[in-house]
């Protein structure tokens, strides 16, 4: 379960690349930062902070397909050390409004972690997301996105299993590819 991460990312890009049609427009790509916290199994690591790589596909004004990846470091209680976080958020994206600049969302889906440890293995696992947030636009390709996203996983350790929730909160620049 080591590379997790980086197999559900290509996995990803993937299927999604193959699953679009030659004839859809809608692609938006972005970047930003993040607030991360732990609780269940982690709730001695303190909040971090980090990056976010966002990218997706607007199929209609109300309905995307959204990607979010990123990275935060961590300190950790117990230990005394670090831990750094890594994710990447695979889901359907729900707009409420297309008609002004203002278009509140609600977004579910799957989720990949890995939390690396200062002073033992890292915690890999998989499990799923829901969330809500603004995009708010300057014009039809730029917007600013603020979201936050509350993820259940179950990670695992050599041999041992942890369950986890872990809140994002991310504000992102985003670029649509827009004619």
């Amino acid at each position: 379960m080591r590379n997790t991460l980086f197999f559900v990312a290509f996995m990803v890009i993937i299927l999604t690349l193959v699953a679009v049609p030659a004839w859809a427009k809608g692609w938006y790509v972005g970047g930003g930062g993040e607030a991360v916290s732990f609780g269940g199994d982690l709730g001695d690591v303190d909040a971090g902070g980090g990056f976010t790589f966002s990218f997706g596909y607007k199929f209609s004004p109300l309905f995307a397909l959204d990607f979010l990846w990123g990275g935060t470091v961590h300190d950790e209680n117990v230990g005394g050390g670090t831990a750094t976080h890594g994710s990447l958020l695979a889901g359907a994206k729900f707009s409420f409004n297309d008609s002004n600049n203002f278009q509140p969302y609600l977004t579910a889906g799957l989720a990949s972690h890995v939390v690396d440890f200062d002073y033992f293995e890292r915690i890999d696992g998989t499990g799923v997301f829901l969330g809500a947030g603004a995009d708010i636009f300057f014009n039809q390709n730029n917007a600013i996105n603020i979201g936050i996203r509350s993820s259940t996983w179950t990670g695992e350790d050599s041999g041992f299993k942890y369950d986890v929730t872990t809140a994002i909160f991310s504000v992102v620049y985003n670029y649509y590819f827009r004619h």
